[in-house]
């Protein structure tokens, strides 16, 4: 099918184990609910080390994020990396534009939505994802034997909201604009959208 940068939603259908390192490997599904891009992504240590691999039948992804910045490789080569600021550094080492995605502004209320600015002035706009996942850590749990229901639950079950699309309606952008445009969006999918913390 022809998919479009649209289809990159916060639906995401995925398996996870927690250990030494916690994977979580599944599909990012279109708004038509077709899968169209299967990842796996790998968080290790304290100060979390992410690894991701993305793959369509058009494209293939890889990410290192670290508390350093996100290094980004596309169809095997590297696109670039962007910085903890949020600025996005293509392959010379230049900057190429900047990602106004704050994470302390995210609320799970409502969609939150930000810009990318690339220096040929275009901008696309992107919504936020959030922890998606149906059974979350209860925060009033105390121990087994309590004497309220809600404080013998480890886990409550929420409704994590309808998916959406997680890009914009996007101008004419070049090439490598392009690029990252569809890595931002999956990397916002695939991150995001599931947390192992909670």
């Amino acid at each position: 099918k022809n998919f479009s940068l649209q289809d990159i939603t916060n639906n995401i259908r995925y398996s996870f184990s927690k250990g030494i390192s916690n994977k979580l490997t599944g599909h990012i599904h279109a708004c038509d609910g077709s899968p169209i891009i299967a990842f796996q992504r790998i968080d290790r240590g304290i100060y979390t080390n992410t690894r991701i691999v993305a793959c369509s039948t058009d494209f293939n992804l890889y990410f290192e994020y670290t508390q350093q910045g996100n290094l980004i490789y596309y169809n095997d080569e590297y696109l670039g990396k962007i910085n903890t600021h949020g600025q996005l550094f293509d392959v010379n080492n230049e900057v190429a534009g900047v990602v106004g995605r704050n994470q302390s502004y995210i609320d799970k209320t409502r969609i939150a939505n930000y810009a990318v600015e690339f220096k040929s002035r275009r901008k696309v706009e992107m919504f936020a994802s959030s922890d998606r996942k149906v059974f979350l850590n209860n925060p009033l749990y105390k121990r087994p034997n309590a004497s309220l229901r809600i404080e013998r639950q480890m886990k409550i079950a929420v409704l994590p909201g309808e998916p959406y699309s997680l890009i914009s309606e996007t101008p004419d952008l070049n090439s490598e604009e392009l690029k990252w445009i569809i890595a931002l969006g999956t990397f916002e999918s695939v991150y995001h959208s599931f947390s192992f913390v909670t």
